[in-house]
């Protein structure tokens, strides 16, 4: 898909349900969650995909559009897609969270990723061997626990992930003491994306940048 389809893409969302040939439905599912539901033409059985976002706040893609237009894309060569909204889809959520509940907010994202699953192995045309979860920063560290604990999902890729939830919400936390940051790193330890990581059962592919100042090559090796 062209660079001028792909920014016609993010515009045309909103004035039809068909999109370059792919189905594209606004859905809400169980528990308020919004989601794209992007769907290929034809019948029978297809290979999906769950796909979760990153947190930039100044980037238009900060949200479910961000993978839109790979959805859209292999939606033509059979792909059946959910595309979901997660918290961190407002722009003002890492500065106004709660960071004394940063651990118990993180354990709800899973299991709504856990529901979003549910939602996508029930569309019908949906072959439960042929299921894939695509996760961008955020996106890949919640990935990385549901994966450990998930068998639904047969294959994952992650990007620009992190070892510890600790190293994105400290962030903006500067101002406590040592101790003070060694507790919120011990407090979030049991979701360490890199322990999880082990437990995977199935093929996973992690992709970083050459050039990422916020996970440089130590934290990717």
């Amino acid at each position: 898909m062209s660079l001028a389809n792909r920014t016609l893409l993010y515009c045309y969302i909103s004035m039809s349900t068909v999109v370059f040939g792919a189905r594209v439905s606004d859905v809400t599912l169980p528990g308020g969650t919004k989601a794209y539901l992007v769907a290929p033409d034809g019948s029978g059985k297809v290979a999906a995909a769950l796909y979760v976002h990153w947190y930039e706040p100044e980037s238009p893609t900060s949200n479910r559009g961000q993978f839109l237009a790979e959805a859209v894309e292999l939606a033509d060569r059979g792909m059946l897609s959910l595309l979901v909204e997660t918290p961190w889809s407002a722009p003002d959520w890492f500065p106004k969270r709660d960071v004394a509940r940063d651990l118990e907010n993180s354990q709800t994202i899973v299991e709504n990723l856990r529901r979003a699953l549910d939602y996508l192995a029930k569309q019908p045309r949906v072959d439960p061997n042929r299921v894939a979860y695509v996760g961008h920063d955020f996106g890949a560290m919640y990935g990385a626990l549901l994966a450990a604990s998930d068998p639904r999902v047969k294959i994952f890729a992650f990007q620009a992930g992190t070892s510890s939830f600790s190293n994105w919400f400290l962030y903006n936390q500067q101002k406590l003491s040592p101790e003070g940051k060694q507790s919120v790193i011990s407090r979030l330890a049991p979701l360490d994306p890199v322990v999880h990581l082990a437990n995977v059962k199935v093929p996973t592919l992690l992709q970083f940048g050459t050039k990422d100042p916020h996970v440089p090559k130590e934290k990717a090796d």
